[in-house]
């Protein structure tokens, strides 16, 4: 009996670890930098994938603010861009952000 209490314990701490785990990731968006200015902490990307991407599909210009992002080599215009964002009210915080076009150039 106490056998099954302790497993049925720990399937529900796993569980719930895990599910905690998935509310802390956030969401992904990826674009094509329109705009990067480091000193306001904004990052404008086109919504170029709005099939894939978690904002309203009208939405053809997406606004993050960077100013606790963790941003691999600088956005410039046209490059490629992923941005790992939480929404806080009305304002997408961007985590982490990476430059797609340039990593792949680095590894050529």
């Amino acid at each position: 009996m106490r056998f099954k209490r302790a497993i049925v314990i720990l399937a529900a701490v796993m569980a719930l670890t895990g599910f905690a785990g998935l509310a802390l990731a956030g969401e992904v968006f990826q674009g094509v930098a329109i705009s990067f200015d480091p000193a306001a902490n904004k990052l404008v990307l086109k919504n170029s994938e709005p099939d894939k991407n978690k904002v309203p599909k009208t939405m053809t210009e997406v606004t993050f603010d960077t100013s606790t992002a963790k941003i691999g080599l600088a956005p410039a215009a046209g490059d490629k861009i992923r941005v790992a964002y939480d929404q806080k009210g009305d304002k997408l915080m961007a985590v982490k952000v990476m430059n797609v076009t340039k990593q792949d150039l680095r590894k050529k």
